[in-house]
Parts: structure tokens; sequence; C-alpha cells
């Protein structure tokens, strides 16, 4: 019995010692300094006058042979090229012995760097077209390292400005299982999304799984994308968004080019090309049914007054460019097309198409209508940085269109005054043949705020009437209105809240020069008006504050004329006129100045037995109204 133990015990040491004896001459072969000096031939062969340095090198030998570097850095011309954390390569021993098992090359925090410098882009660029045109790569391993199999793990790999702190392209993971020349293998890779635009975040992973097959010269991939939210910022999920590709890769010139398919919810919407050079990106993508909530993120910017919800699907092409080598190179434009409504008002609305069409950061919408009624263009600059539109220009043009509707895309004078002249924009809109009952007009109004100027043009006009109405805020405030046999209807808002009338005919003018307060400038005024009725705004109401001294009802008068003028604060009326049975007058003169004293009179000219009426004024009540 103890004879049979020991045997057994002797055999299990020679086989021991014998089995050791192969490892270790397995690992001999295996000499830490002869791989480092191997993966400074390869870089120098794609990096030449490269330096390479390490700042630490471990290895040891148990079930694997490991081999660790830290610390990595390559540099050039006193330029950082590439920075990582850590390389590892682990060789098994029955890989060695046997030619079976994988070998795994693991890498963290890995940094290329990109500069904008023209002579290190130049030289980066000579660099990579002179490795392409080599006929072979040359790859100096041994034997059993080049018939291996290996899974490459790597996280955290960046492409960043080599003097800035921008990053242009994250990779948060790679992983690559059994990966050897001429044969299929499986890859997967994460690579993560953050926006941040006007205090809204989205985070999300794009997750590509599928399999590689490497040849010497070129290298073919399959790959499906899924998007993984994280994060949303309201209105925008891209989790429903699939990418379906196929790719090659030329490790020679290092260029790569991949068509895909773009589904949503299962359903294709979209085809794409994407190729990407040593320092340049480029994709094309061309959309059936492009989803338009997906750009909501920018919906603050793109939208207007007439497209407020960004929904449904459109039709167009998206086109990217970015070259690495040059902060100024990036581009990104779009073609889409999708039908909609164009909203007037909470009641009005015209089915037609949207068209947009950016360049970069200048955006153009435009809308047609089913009936071609209307036409709208508006183009934009947009601050991506500062988050907001630096300026535009709108036109909106009615054709053949009911009046009623279509002064419904007139915004009042006081949005023209109360402008800030940081914010440049004009609005247009045109009026063709536009009805009203039996009334037809033509007409153009202007708004706007330039660096010199804010102002606010109206031009009305048909055979028989004309209004003209012209106001500009630049160190001063100017106006002036003309009007010729002019018919009023309540839609006309653009002088509300100073006067506005169910109904009248008006004739006369209107001219003005101030800069606060209306009563401190210089006037003059010579209105009249027909059938008015329903009269209300400021205008109206400081005209019935002189006609209460008297306790008359100037809004029962369907006649009115008013003479005036202004100068140096002082308001004198020449005649304020009440056509009715018993035609009223009232005059007088209303200053802030205490040598000259406020007084208002009425009389009939027309009744000789009512004498004029003489009050005078000491409340200033012209003071509370502001034009």
């Amino acid at each position: 019995m103890k004879l049979t133990t020991k045997v057994i015990l002797w055999a299990w040491l020679v086989l021991m010692v014998i089995l050791g004896s192969l490892i270790y001459g397995a690992y001999s072969k295996l000499n830490p300094e002869s791989l480092v000096s191997l993966l400074n031939t390869q870089i120098q062969r794609s990096y030449p006058g490269s330096n390479l340095t390490i700042a630490k090198i471990d290895y040891g030998f148990s079930l694997d042979f490991k081999l660790k570097l830290k610390t990595l850095t390559l540099t050039r011309s006193q330029k950082t090229l590439a920075t990582a954390h850590e390389v590892q390569l682990k060789v098994p021993w029955w890989l060695i012995l046997f030619n079976r098992g994988n070998a795994a090359i693991n890498v963290s925090d890995l940094i290329i760097f990109v500069s904008s410098s023209s002579s290190h882009a130049n030289t980066a660029k000579d660099n990579s077209e002179s490795t392409a045109k080599t006929n072979q790569v040359a790859i100096n391993l041994p034997q059993y390292l080049l018939d291996a199999q290996y899974t490459l793990r790597a996280k955290n790999i960046s492409i960043k400005e080599i003097d800035g702190d921008r990053r242009f392209f994250t990779l948060s993971k790679l992983l690559v299982r059994e990966f050897q020349y001429g044969k299929n293998s499986a890859f997967e890779l994460n690579i993560p999304i953050n926006i941040s635009h006007k205090d809204k975040s989205y985070s999300s992973d794009l997750w590509l799984f599928g399999d590689i097959t490497p040849e010497v010269s070129r290298w073919s991939l399959n790959y499906r994308g899924e998007f993984k939210t994280k994060e949303t910022a309201e209105g925008v999920r891209f989790d429903d968004l699939v990418i379906d590709g196929k790719s090659t890769f030329d490790p020679l010139s290092v260029d790569f080019i991949s068509t895909l398919d773009i589904s949503v919810d299962r359903k294709k919407v979209g085809t794409g090309n994407i190729s990407a050079k040593f320092d340049q990106l480029q994709f094309n993508l061309k959309f059936s049914e492009f989803p338009m909530d997906f750009l909501n993120m920018v919906g603050d910017e793109i939208k207007n007054p007439y497209w407020k919800k960004i929904d449904g699907s459109g039709e167009g092409d998206v086109k990217f460019s970015r070259i690495f080598s040059d902060e100024n190179s990036t581009t990104l434009s779009a073609k889409l097309h999708f039908s909609g409504d164009f909203n007037l008002g909470p009641d009005e609305k015209l089915p037609g198409q949207w068209h947009l069409n950016f360049e970069n950061n200048r955006w153009k919408t435009s809308f047609v209508s089913n009936k071609q009624e209307l036409r709208f263009e508006r183009r934009a600059l947009l601050d991506f940085d500062a988050s907001r539109v630096s300026q535009y220009h709108q036109e909106i043009h009615f054709s053949s269109y009911d009046l009623k509707n279509a002064l419904l895309a007139v915004d009042p004078l006081t949005d023209s005054m109360a402008q800030n002249l940081d914010t440049e924009h004009t609005t247009v809109v045109l009026l063709t043949n536009c009805a009203y009952g039996d009334m037809v007009m033509d007409g153009t109004i202007r708004s706007g705020v330039t660096p010199q100027q804010n102002y606010y043009q109206v031009e009305l006009k048909n055979k028989d009437s004309k209004l003209s109405l012209n106001y500009s805020f630049k160190k001063n405030q100017q106006l002036s209105l003309e009007l010729k046999n002019f018919t009023w209807i309540p839609e006309y808002t653009f002088l509300a809240p100073f006067f506005n009338a169910s109904s009248g005919l008006l004739n006369g003018s209107l001219n003005g020069k101030w800069t606060d307060h209306w009563s401190d400038g210089t006037w003059l005024l010579k209105l009249s008006g027909d059938n008015l009725q329903k009269t209300t705004g400021e205008f109206v109401e400081l005209n019935q504050e002189g006609w209460d001294f008297f306790t008359l009802d100037s809004a029962s008068a369907l006649k009115r004329y008013w003479m005036a003028s202004v100068e140096n604060g002082v308001i004198k009326i020449n005649s304020f006129g009440l056509e009715s049975s018993d035609p009223a007058l009232l005059s007088g003169v209303l200053s802030l100045q205490p040598k000259i004293k406020s007084y208002l009179s009425l009389n009939y000219p027309k009744n000789k037995k009512w004498k004029p009426v003489r009050k005078e004024v000491s409340e200033f009540f012209w003071k509370k109204e502001v034009l």
C-alpha cells in the first residue's frame, strides 16, 4: 500500500517537472523587451519619427503570461499623438504549446489627439499616404501569436483636440471575440451620446453589435445599432431607432466606408452611407419618413408663430462633414419636406406643405398651402452657443384670400415699439386681391428691428382708398399716418391699443416726433371720420376726457373730426368736432408750463342761442396716456 502511494506521488512529481519544464520553455520564448521593441517597430511604420514612452512595464508567469504596459505616451515634434493608461497582453501557456486557446489584449483610457495645426495635419496625411502605398502589412510576431485568436477589450477611447478640451468622439466600450485574420469574429461596442441645450439634456448609448472578417488589405463588417436612453429632454427619444449596416475598412489607408438602413418601430425610414478617413468624417442620409420629433431638441429655435408643434414625419436628406484637423470645417445641411398646417389662429389653419432647408446655422423654413393662396418663407441665423435665434427675416404672401383671416398674421404697432434692439428681425405681410365683402385690398405690412432702428410700415389701398402708416425709432420716435377715403374694419388692429372701430370712413393725416412721452413731442393732427361706430382705444379715451368737462358723450356722434398740434409740451386744440343735430366744437390749450393756463372751450357754431363755455383745466389727464 505504501509502495503504491510512493509510486503515485513520484509519478505526479515527475509529471509536474516535465510539465513545468514545458511551460518554462514556452514562456522563455516570450521576452517582454522584444515585445516592446516589436510594438515600437510597428508604431514607427505608421508614425515615422515618433517616440513611444512607457512609464512602467510589469510581467509575470502563472497560468498566463501577462505583460502590462502602463501610462503610454506617443509624441512627435513635441506634440502628443496619443496616450493610454494601460495596455495588457495575456497569453495562456497552452496556446504556446498546443496552439489552442485565445490570447487577450486589454486597452484602457486611450486618447488619440487631433491637431488643428496645418503642418501637423499635413504630416499626418503624408504618413497616412505613405502607409497606404505599402503592398502588404508586415507583422513580425512569433508564429504561435500570428496563428492565435485574440479577444480585444477596450474601454474609454476618445478622439480629442490636441490644443483644447473638445472631444470629437468617445467610445466607452469595445469587445471583439476570437479575432483572427481570415476568420469571422463577433464584436460589440458602446458609444455614449450626451447633448445639452437650453437647460435640457439628453443622454443615450448607441450599442453596435455585429461581426467582422479581417483580411490583410480589407476588413468586412456587418452591424446593427440600437439606442438605449438614459435621460431624455422633453419630446426627444431615440429608443425606437435601429441602424443596420455593412462596412469595409482599409487598414493600410485607415479608410472606413459603410452603407446602412435606418428603421423606426421596425419600419424602414431611410438609407445612408458613411465615409471616415484618417482626419475626416462624412455621412449622407436619405429619409423617406424622417421622424420630425427628433428636431424637438432645437424646437425653440426652428419653430415660428405659424408652425407650433413639431411632429409627424418628413422626407428628405441630411448631410454631415467634419475635418478633424480644421476646427472651422464642420458642415451640416439638410432638406426636409412634410405635410402640415399653417396656424394663423386657433380657428384658422391652412393645410399644405412645409419645407426645411438648413446649412449649418442658416435655417430656411417655407410653406405653400394646398390652394396656393398662402406662401411663407422664414430665413434665420441660429446661435447654438447662446441657444437662440440671432436674427431672422420672414415673409407671408396672401393671394386672393379672405382679408379678415389674412390680418391675423399682422402684429400691432406696439409690438415694434417695445422691441429690444439686440434682436434683429423683419416681418413682411403681402396682401394681393384680398377681399372683405365687396371690398378688395392690396397692401404691404413691414415691421422689424435692425441694429439702427425699430420700424413699422403699413401700405393698404384699392382703387378708391389708401392708408399709409410709418413708424421708426432711432434716437427719437417718429410716426406718420395718411388716410384717404379709407374704410375701417374691426380687423385692422395694427393701431391697437390706440385706436380701433367696428366701422368708419377716415380721411386726414397725423405726424409726430417725440422721445419719451408724446405730449413732450411735436405733433400735427388733422383727421376726420364718418360713420364711426364702436370706437375704442387710448386716443378715443383721451379725446373723451376733454368732452367730459362738459358732460358730452363723443361716442354718440357718427361723424367726428380732430384738428390739433403739440409743441414744446403745449397741446393746442384748434377744433375737436362732433357732427350731430347740434354740432359741438371743442377747442383750447393744455400745458404743463406754469406760465400758460390750461383751458377748454365749448361752443355750438350753428346754434347762436348757446354761448361758448370756457373751463380751466388743472388735472393733467393727458399725462396718463403713454404713446
